[in-house]
């Protein structure tokens, strides 16, 4: 019986690690995971702001709005259209955000987003590693997609 669930335990393991062989795929959720490290970056901004460090609480804040609407850009063509230079790679991202989440270690309060960012920006490098590619902007419309079921 023990050999049966271990086989079967196998298969399972193969099929959830050749989902991951799509390269399309990781940075979908590097990008959901980035939504969630800056909303928890601004709430703990915040907190922070019932702190010492008021100025940091404030660029913590703004850090983590910046990071989400730059992530948001890639669903509005003109948008991504003039910032195709930042959107071209993944590279460039997970330097920016590394970059830009280092004023957060400077208060206790956004030490913990400061980390989630990083690790964001850990997804994106670890997507340039593997070879992805954001998507073209000729095949992003400017025109807005009718719902399927409208």
């Amino acid at each position: 019986m023990d050999s049966w669930k271990m086989k079967a335990a196998s298969f399972a393991a193969k099929g959830y690690l050749s989902r991951w062989q799509d390269k399309s795929q990781t940075s979908r959720y590097v990008k959901i995971f980035l939504f969630g490290a800056c909303g928890i970056l601004v709430l703990l901004g915040l907190i922070g702001l019932l702190g010492p460090s008021i100025s940091v609480a404030l660029i913590s804040v703004l850090i983590g709005l910046l990071v989400a609407s730059s992530e948001l850009g890639e669903f509005i063509a003109p948008i991504y259209k003039i910032f195709f230079f930042f959107y071209e790679s993944y590279l460039y991202r997970a330097v920016a955000y590394s970059l830009l989440s280092l004023p957060t270690f400077f208060s206790l309060y956004t030490f913990f987003g400061g980390l989630l960012i990083i690790g964001g920006s850990l997804g994106y490098g670890f997507c340039a590693f593997r070879g992805e590619k954001p998507p073209d902007p000729s095949t992003v419309s400017e025109e807005p997609e009718a719902m399927p079921y409208a």
